[in-house]
């Protein structure tokens, strides 16, 4: 969280993480109420962002940093867990 890798033009990872999720969290109740085309394709795009975001950030830990971030590895493993409980 302290790198340089901790922004991006300036704005820090964690707060574009949290609005991604508050996004995805939206998106997600506007899926239970009623499926619209529109919201079905942006959650499915933001989705895949986040997927390709999450490994790029979880190979730039392990290969540059050689440190990991305790939150970022528990905001990958809770809907991991969550799927197993879930489904």
């Amino acid at each position: 969280m302290t790198s340089r890798y901790a922004t991006i033009l300036g704005v820090p990872l964690s707060l574009i993480g949290s609005v991604f999720f508050v996004v995805m969290f939206c998106l997600g109740i506007s899926l239970v109420t009623g499926r619209h085309r529109v919201v079905v394709r942006a959650y499915d795009l933001l989705a895949f962002a986040g997927i390709l975001a999450a490994a790029v950030l979880r190979l730039l830990q392990a290969v540059v940093l050689r440190a990991y971030c305790t939150y970022c590895l528990a905001t990958e493993a809770i809907p991991l867990w969550m799927r197993g409980v879930c489904w």
